[in-house]
């Protein structure tokens, strides 16, 4: 009978990551069409740039302060219900901006989306639950996740450009958006009953937020410092690459809308690549118990000599053939620093602190956009690029301290058994 009962669970299992997988491809689907096109559109309606920027860069605010929130929640009450809410919320918010002809209209459900949307950390709270504290196992789950993910940003951004061509094109778009939504409201409610890793018994919804607030406070945050430091030294620099991006081939190699296009889409393909063969990647060179920590000081180093490429090439071939190995920093890195944060998280913690990890996403997301235009206006592109090398190599270090840290514990414990 449990043998049965075994093998039942990994059914389902399998059944709810194949959704996970489904979910993230249409998540990205969807923020792929919306996403290139929301900034002209905001312009269209009398913004500055900067007017535009600080539209962007307070969804990205509000992401910093709910996502901790929103993954703690999901602790207390379910990662199956908040998910199914949250889907549902975004849906009708994403519905309404269709027909939005204001820019504080539109910038109001901005706001309310910025707060509810959070589709990808509870994702990975989801896959953390189902996969256990199998750390390989993670690490292809994650890895295939973040493939899935990555292919529907590559499709996304391609459909908002044929519905962009169209009158009332706010419309279109967001219907398109909104209908995707709706199919991963009906996967959420599809998902297995996960139960909560904190016990509900007696909890009203009155004092949920305030028990949010306790168990993000009993979180012994001094454990995961590097880990998130790590986390928004990734996000920073590279947002900070893809912001420039189109600006310095336009700058250095007169690149077109067409050229920049092809580039754009060769990083988005070697991170798909990554992610699928990441568990066979990480096997080939490191081993079976080899830690997070030295990948992400190589994965780090290599993208500052990328940086370093990026402003020594004069060709343009020769820079997208720097984006190959650009292209596995960015997928490995987005990957092996979320193993650093579960890797010492307890079960009731893993909410809350992938909640926060995406936060410092979100943070590095605000920050990087703001940081590159004030450079770019000071210096040059050129420039961009140079700062985004220093701040890589400062995650280096950060990274080699983690990684000697690990390899003194690891010694220390080996010489406690051979005292043992």
């Amino acid at each position: 009978m449990s043998e049965m009962e075994g093998t039942r669970r990994v059914q389902i299992n399998n059944s709810a990551l194949r959704m996970i997988y489904a979910m993230s491809f249409i998540d990205l689907f969807a923020v792929g069409v919306i996403f290139p096109f929301l900034g002209p559109y905001v312009k269209s309606l009398g913004c500055t740039d900067t007017q535009v920027g600080i539209f962007g860069s307070a969804y990205a605010a509000l992401q910093v302060i709910s996502g901790p929130i929103i993954g703690s929640w999901s602790d207390i009450r379910g990662r199956k219900s908040i998910l199914f809410v949250t889907l549902m919320i975004s849906t009708v918010l994403y519905f309404l901006m269709g027909f939005c002809t204001t820019l504080i209209s539109l910038l109001i459900l901005r706001l309310l989306l910025g707060i509810f949307k959070h589709t990808q950390t509870l994702n990975k709270a989801i896959i953390t639950d189902l996969t256990g504290n199998d750390k390989q196992l993670n690490m292809a789950v994650y890895g295939r996740c973040t493939s899935f993910a990555s292919i529907g940003f590559v499709f996304g951004p391609m459909v908002s450009g044929h519905l962009s061509e169209f009158d009332n094109a706010l419309q279109y778009i967001c219907s398109l958006t909104a209908f995707l939504f709706v199919v991963n409201t009906i996967l959420a409610y599809c998902l297995p009953n996960l139960k909560p890793t904190c016990s509900r018994q007696n909890r009203t919804a009155r004092n949920e937020l305030k028990i949010v607030v306790q168990d993000l406070r009993a979180v012994n945050w001094t454990n995961h410092w590097g880990a998130f430091l790590l986390k928004f030294f990734y996000i920073f620099v590279t947002t900070m690459f893809f912001s420039t991006q189109p600006f310095y081939l336009s700058e250095m190699f007169d690149a077109g809308k067409l050229e920049v296009g092809y580039v754009i889409s060769l990083v988005s393909l070697v991170g798909v690549i990554c992610g699928f063969c990441m568990s066979r990647f990480t096997i080939l060179f490191y081993g079976v118990n080899e830690t997070a920590t030295l990948r992400t000081y190589h994965m780090f180093l290599l993208l500052t000599i990328c940086f370093i490429g990026f402003l020594s090439v004069r060709n343009i071939f020769v820079f997208a053939l720097l984006l190959v190995p650009f292209g596995v920093c960015n997928a490995v890195l987005r990957i092996v620093t979320m193993e650093l944060v579960v890797a010492k998280c307890k079960d009731h913690e893993r909410g809350s602190l992938t909640g926060a990890s995406d936060s410092m996403m979100s943070l590095g997301r605000f920050l990087a956009p703001m940081t590159a235009g004030i450079l770019a206006d000071k210096s040059s592109t050129g420039g961009v690029m140079l700062y985004a090398a220093l701040f890589s190599l400062l995650g280096t270090g950060v990274a080699y301290h983690l990684y000697a840290i690990d390899k003194l514990e690891a010694k220390y414990h080996g010489d406690g058994d051979k005292t043992d």
